[in-house]
């Protein structure tokens, strides 16, 4: 299981630098968003999301609010393919998370990228790979998906590359 995995996260890796424009995506999550800020995770309030394009090569906007935590949300259909053939694996694809990020499935951790404070790790410049179990999935309704973004520094962070989907 785990060689499969590595093989699967390796062909991966290689298809986004090698390919980045090329990549067949199964589900592409680009598009709308929604993004809270808070200086502290605690100060992120739900009533604060806002909508946003993603990619975006352009500075997040928090409307004058002095934040180190990024919130992002979005909602997606379980793409067929990962669900219809036994042994079939499909994965979250993010080519970049400025600075650190933990990314949550349906209220639960699926992925780290870098360390969150107290114990702050950057992991920006590297793709995230978040493989995906079918059981997880939900086919009655969309998955909730949930990036907890830490931002070292204000500009530049967050999702700004793509891609963003599910392959």
């Amino acid at each position: 299981v785990f060689a499969s995995i590595g093989v699967l996260v390796a062909v991966l890796l290689y298809m986004m630098s090698m390919q980045r424009n090329a990549l067949n995506l199964v589900s592409d999550l680009s598009g709308d968003w929604k993004v809270a800020f808070g200086k502290t995770f605690g100060d992120v309030k739900e009533s604060e999301y806002q909508k946003v394009i993603l990619p975006s090569q352009k500075d997040v906007d928090p409307q004058g609010k002095d934040f180190h935590w990024m919130l992002y949300k979005k909602a997606f259909v379980t793409p067929r393919m990962c669900t219809r053939y036994e042994g079939e694996k499909c994965a979250i694809l993010i080519s970049e998370i400025g600075d650190a990020a933990e990314i949550y499935l349906n209220g639960k951790l699926l992925q780290i990228s870098g360390g969150l404070p107290p114990n702050f790790s950057y992991a920006k410049h590297y793709p995230v790979v978040a493989l995906l179990d079918p059981n997880s999935l939900r086919r009655e309704r969309p998955n909730d998906l949930l990036i907890r973004v830490y931002a070292s520094k204000q500009p530049r962070s967050g999702l700004r590359n793509a891609p963003i989907g599910i392959a």
